[in-house]
């Protein structure tokens, strides 16, 4: 998802920071050298004659952060960092290595602020409504696991994340929006979808297997009435529930093996040669005891091109994005006059 809200606030690293009270910052000292910035005030480049300040890029860089992070590893190494020219001329390094990210935010920043992009409440509530989805999703949680995650880092409720990240994110959802305008007229054609379909074969084929579910018990005792149950015309998927101990198959659910399924012998090959709404005797492997129950036989095959038109799409329409994204950026920094201090 070319989408995907940048966002500054990351549990933990970011909370503890806050937590600490420690106001870490790269110190002033004697400098010899012209180049060598001093305070937070200095400037380190011009772009289009407007003053970069030092405390601009730290910012954008989270500075303060990093060398929280070091300080915490090694604090000698770190005291020297703050309070040495040599120290200094190592951060300032690490600005200019750093400053092309830096300039393209401020040349986005910039651009929003030409072409007067704003945000409606109802667009802030999109951002972050996809924000928090992603988390969830990503890390396998359910919104009451992520409030008492909050909860543990000080805050009471989604509500409160919420107003967190739009005073975070205000910047980069004001970019997103940008690049959402600059991405209305992208398409792609009928023509594109169809060379690409016919071009990638490879990639539309689909292996023979069968589809299956499983109910693993511990003892064959077990299983063996289990399968009389099931020969007797109890329900598969209401016993999987019941007694199967594999907590990776709902209602025993395995979808579809085949010969490059990472299964174990003799569990696979028994999968591979069963008939649809087949069920199996009892599978013995260093799991367990498995009853294997199969559903579909699939012949191998070829996608058509309407079954996969959409994901093509959206293939397509994600490369032609980060091209002109890309392309924008190049722009935008080629047309920039850019005169660094540091």
């Amino acid at each position: 998802m070319l989408k995907k809200i940048l966002v500054v606030l990351i549990l933990g690293a970011f909370l503890l920071g806050m937590g600490a009270g420690v106001p870490f910052q790269v110190q002033q000292v004697e400098a010899q050298d012209d180049n060598i910035v001093e305070s937070v005030d200095d400037v380190i480049a011009l772009v289009d004659g407007e003053e970069i300040l030092l405390q601009d890029i730290d910012e954008f860089l989270q500075v303060d952060e990093l060398v929280m992070n070091l300080f915490q590893m090694n604090q000698e190494f770190t005291q020297v960092l703050l309070q040495t020219e040599a120290g200094q001329e190592l951060m300032n390094e690490y600005r200019k290595m750093k400053f092309e990210e830096y300039l393209s935010y401020y040349l986005l920043q910039r651009e929003v602020e030409r072409q007067g992009i704003e945000l409606t409440e109802e667009k802030r509530q999109e951002f972050f409504d996809e924000h928090l989805e992603l988390i969830l999703t990503e890390n396998n949680l359910t919104e009451e696991q992520f409030v008492m995650l909050l909860q543990q880092q000080g805050l009471q409720s989604i509500e409160d994340y919420r107003d967190l990240f739009m005073e975070v994110n205000q910047e980069e959802m004001l970019i997103f929006a940008l690049q959402e305008e600059l991405f209305a007229d992208l398409a792609v054609s009928e023509e594109e979808k169809q060379d690409f379909y016919q071009d990638n074969q490879e990639d539309f084929a689909e292996e023979a297997g069968v589809e299956v579910s499983h109910i693993l018990v511990e003892d064959r005792e077990l299983a063996e009435e289990i399968l009389e149950r099931l020969e007797a015309g109890e329900d598969f998927a209401g016993l999987a529930r019941e007694y199967s101990i594999d907590p990776g198959a709902e209602n025993g659910s395995l979808g579809l093996v085949t010969e490059a399924t990472q299964f174990v012998e003799p569990f696979k090959s028994t999968a591979l040669e069963m008939e649809a709404g087949e069920i199996s005797e009892i599978v013995e492997t260093q799991f367990g005891f498995h009853i294997i129950k199969a559903h579909e036989v699939q012949e191998a095959r070829t996608l058509g091109f309407e079954e996969v038109e959409s994901d093509i799409e959206l293939v397509l329409l994600q490369e032609k994005r980060s091209e002109f994204w890309e392309d924008y950026l190049r722009e935008l920094e080629e047309d920039a006059e850019v005169e660094m201090k540091i």
